[in-house]
């Protein structure tokens, strides 16, 4: 039985950052159990997208978060954004054959979550508004 308490800890746009996250990993000495908690943007930008999604898809102690990046990816394959940004180009390529299994998994991430008590998600919340009835794009892009 283990003597310590798990711990969460939260880490927001990794971008594809996959050394960078393993180094911010080894800095906070996280332990087996302890979760780590993705608050989206997974992707875009950084070098190594694909071992970042496949650490957070099979890491029995990992979680993420939708985010605005994710969420684009989303928009370009239902046709509502026709021109992506080169960032999401290139995470496309990146992706390679493994493209659209990650957007199917990307369709399933949540737009918050619940840790000790605290509400979290990528960008914003509108005060005053419940949460069923938060705008996404607030949740998501932190802007009406």
């Amino acid at each position: 039985m283990s003597s310590h308490a798990a711990r969460t800890l939260v880490v927001g746009d990794i971008h594809g950052c996959w050394d960078e996250l393993l180094d911010l990993l080894r800095a906070c000495e996280r332990r087996p159990d302890d979760e780590v908690l993705a608050l989206g943007d997974l992707v875009d930008r950084g070098p190594r997208p694909r071992e970042v999604v496949r650490f957070f898809r099979t890491d029995p102690c990992a979680t993420a978060l939708l985010g605005n990046h994710e969420d684009t990816h989303l928009r370009v394959r239902a046709g509502e954004i026709q021109h992506p940004h080169d960032s999401a180009v290139v995470t496309r390529h990146q992706l390679g054959d493994a493209y659209d299994e990650t957007l199917d998994w990307f369709a399933t991430l949540p737009v918050f979550a619940w840790r000790h008590g605290h509400l979290i998600v990528h960008a914003g919340f509108v005060p005053g508004v419940a949460l069923a009835d938060q705008p996404r794009q607030a949740l998501l892009r932190g802007r009406m």
